[in-house]
């Protein structure tokens, strides 16, 4: 099933970010997440936990192509249609996410202020007590 996501403010774009380290959350691998479009502040927040990079493509197909090819975990295309911002998300395989993946979206999504927040640290959390130099990184 074909999900996508509206974005309409800044807890939305963190959200979809802690959503996606949610789903990649590995104890051996050091996650790798591609997006289409670059924010500010955004590498500050997020590269501590995850590989992010950024690979402007208008079209998700080519965008698709790049994470299955380029081994990532997965893919958040950000896209606009009729002045609002939407995100779709991609598998590591280049294909449209699953059930498994956007029930995880779905979860974050569907809270409030006051429980994403709490979601939010214990993501940071789970994370924190990871020892980075330790897990294994894919030769970029």
């Amino acid at each position: 099933m074909r999900k996508i996501y509206k974005i309409d403010c800044k807890i939305d774009y963190q959200k979809a970010y802690y959503s996606a380290l949610k789903k990649v959350f590995s104890v051996t691998l050091f996650p790798r997440i591609l997006i289409n479009q670059n924010f500010i502040n955004f590498e500050e927040n997020f590269k501590k936990y995850a590989y992010f990079e950024c690979f402007e493509a208008k079209n998700s197909q080519i965008f698709a192509k790049n994470v299955h090819n380029s081994y990532f975990d997965i893919g958040l295309f950000f896209f606009r249609k009729q002045q609002n911002l939407y995100l779709k998300l991609y598998d590591g395989t280049g294909h449209i996410a699953s059930n498994f993946v956007t029930n995880i979206f779905d979860k974050i999504f569907a809270m409030g202020d006051n429980e994403f927040i709490k979601e939010k640290l214990q993501i940071q959390n789970d994370y924190k007590s990871l020892d980075i130099s330790k897990l294994l990184k894919q030769k970029i």
